[in-house]
């Protein structure tokens, strides 16, 4: 394994909204929920 890799897979997201509606709607939907579920199960099938 290289030197710089010693502590596994970093993994970011950002997300920008075009308006605080468009937040507020995305939030309601429960977009977060759901990009958290998937990073679970991504993180799941990988180990």
């Amino acid at each position: 394994m290289h030197g710089w890799c010693t502590a596994g897979t970093d993994y970011r997201i950002l997300v920008r909204h075009g308006d605080p509606a468009c937040r507020a709607r995305h939030e309601e939907l429960g977009f977060a929920e759901g990009w958290g579920a998937v990073t679970s199960r991504l993180a799941q099938s990988v180990e």
